[in-house]
């Protein structure tokens, strides 16, 4: 009677702790106007190199990392973007099509509906909307790439802030 009762109690632990765990609750999601990187630790404006080609873009590099337009990497590497409206684009791939959505934040593949934009995280990856791109982290940048199947060299020079950025 002891094995069973200490089983039972067993059982109904285990049942409380997934309850206060939160069971299937999404992760929590970071803060949207606030980087949880620190702005005291700037740089500057930096300078993009796509390929070999000097990229027109607005973007800041930190002490670590750079914050990149989603948008104009992707311009650079030979997508073309064709805006619908002034929060959704079709983007044409090297292979796939995709959609963005700036109001859902989502970056989908069409052919399987992926959205390969990081929803759930903490606080070591950046992935904003500001005005009409997407801004993300170097770190962030790659692995987009690389989920679309579009692997990429990412080299920061924080001498000169010069972002480089290569196909694979």
């Amino acid at each position: 009677m002891k094995k069973y009762l200490a089983f039972i109690l067993c059982i109904i632990m285990a049942f409380s702790l997934c309850a206060c765990k939160g069971g299937d609750e999404p992760p929590h999601l970071p803060e949207e106007s606030s980087s949880s990187k620190e702005p005291e630790s700037e740089r500057g404006q930096g300078k993009l190199v796509i390929n070999g080609n000097e990229i027109d873009a607005s973007f800041t590099v930190y002490q670590t990392y750079a914050e990149l337009p989603l948008i104009a990497v992707l311009e650079g590497l030979g997508y073309v973007i064709s805006w619908q409206s002034n929060t959704q684009a079709f983007v044409a791939g090297l292979t796939s099509t995709y959609t963005i959505n700036l109001t859902d934040k989502t970056f989908k593949n069409e052919s399987n509906g992926k959205n390969v934009l990081p929803l759930y995280g903490n606080s070591n990856y950046k992935c904003e909307v500001v005005e009409r791109d997407i801004i993300v982290d170097d770190v962030t940048l790659y692995e987009i790439m690389t989920s679309i199947g579009h692997p990429v060299t990412l080299a920061l020079d924080y001498d000169t802030l010069t972002v480089k950025i290569d196909n694979k």
